[in-house]
């Protein structure tokens, strides 16, 4: 079977969340929820080593 391609990111967010129920809840009752949202990829960080501020991803 043909690998899909994948597709580039739409949106970029960074969250603090108490436990990983509350990021399930989160991606599965607000991102979910929104219209054409079909996939949502994740990463888990579980410590900033160095954060000045947010980082705001902008088009080019």
């Amino acid at each position: 079977m043909p690998r899909r391609p994948r597709a580039s990111p739409g949106i970029l967010a960074f969250l603090e969340l108490a436990d990983g129920g509350h990021l399930h809840r989160y991606l599965t009752e607000r991102i979910g929820a929104l219209p054409g949202v079909h996939r949502a990829e994740t990463e888990i960080v579980a410590q900033w080593i160095k954060r000045v501020g947010p980082l705001v991803a902008t088009r080019a």
